[in-house]
């Protein structure tokens, strides 16, 4: 995890691709909850899920599958103006945000 530094999603995207990574994909709730312990007590990461190629169709930076999710009740939200994928330390849940809001960056 870069601690200290809060990008926005592209700018984490592209960290990540110049050490070797790929920003968090989770596939199992195995991986939710390796991504969820390494979070706890930092508050809010990116993940590598986004709706940005085509409106409400989500799909992982590493093009896995996407039969897992673990949104927020009621999320996502929708709209063309919240594209990027969000983990909370609050539960582990996810939720759509803007992908230029700056949230901690994971790369695996």
């Amino acid at each position: 995890m870069r601690r200290g530094a809060k990008p926005d999603y592209d700018a984490c995207v592209s960290y990540c691709e110049a050490q070797g990574l790929e920003v968090a994909c989770i596939h199992s709730e195995d991986d939710n909850d390796e991504v969820y312990e390494l979070i706890s007590g930092v508050g809010k990461a990116w993940i590598g899920f986004s709706d940005s190629d085509s409106e409400g169709t989500w799909a992982w930076n590493d093009s896995g599958s996407t039969s897992y999710t673990y949104w927020y009740p009621g999320e996502p939200k929708g709209g063309s103006s919240d594209n990027c994928c969000q983990i909370s330390n609050g539960g582990a849940y996810w939720n759509d945000i803007s992908c230029s809001s700056d949230r901690y960056c994971l790369c695996m």
